[in-house]
């Protein structure tokens, strides 16, 4: 009888046993779209490859750096990270390997790898596992845009920035904020821009500026 590698019998108790909850909205002005946050995601997966005796060694490759210069001047830098990732057990060695991609958007390199990574992971667990998203689903039922479509905005699509970036950009937001509360969020956005600035939920440059400033707080 062939003995099967130990690693496949853990995975598959780490299938059973995962349930990822999507624990954060996006503001309406955002999309008001349920996503499952990569601590969430992160700290339940550990715990139950800890309880399996499972380790995960990444090997992460630049696909992609970008620097955008937004219209009021400001940098903002773009990457895209693949990561390929090898599950081993740690009781007979044998392993599986797996991957992922990640966008990255911020005003610092280091920021924006770190960014991309982290989703990499993220979207390669999603797979693994057999779990998504239902904003993600959501979006892939919709029809395509109609001929007489107005263009999308040049920001959102310069430097191959895509609106996926831009609801990234969003969710890092509200993570920074430490807050799922979207009445919390818009009003917090508000604040920042003032009265004057309406459309700033909209806006790459601004939500990165935003962003800038949770992280640094520069404005």
């Amino acid at each position: 009888m062939v003995e099967v590698p130990k690693v496949f019998a853990a995975i598959h108790a780490v299938m059973k046993d995962v349930r990822f909850e999507a624990d954060g909205t996006l503001p309406n002005n955002m999309g008001a779209g349920k996503y499952i946050s990569a601590v969430e995601q992160s700290g339940k997966v550990k715990d139950e490859f800890v309880k399996n005796s499972l380790i995960l060694v990444p090997n992460e490759t630049n696909l992609k750096h970008e620097v955008i210069v937004n219209e009021d001047g400001r940098k903002t830098i773009f990457t895209v990270t693949r990561g390929e990732y090898q599950i081993i057990h740690v009781g007979d060695g044998s392993s599986v390997t797996f991957s992922g991609i990640g966008e990255g958007t911020a005003n610092s390199t280091a920021i924006a790898s770190n960014i991309a990574s982290t989703f990499a992971l993220k979207n390669a667990l999603q797979r693994l596992l057999f779990s998504t998203e239902a904003s993600l689903e959501d979006k892939g039922h919709e029809a395509p845009p109609a001929a007489t479509a107005k263009a999308t905005p040049p920001e959102r699509r310069a430097g191959g920035v895509s609106e996926a970036t831009v609801n990234t950009v969003k969710g890092e937001i509200m993570a920074l904020l430490k807050t799922k509360n979207k009445n919390e969020v818009v009003a917090k956005g508000n604040e920042f821009f003032g009265a004057d600035n309406t459309e700033w939920a909209k806006s790459l440059t601004d939500l990165q500026k935003w962003k800038q400033h949770l992280t640094t707080g520069e404005v």
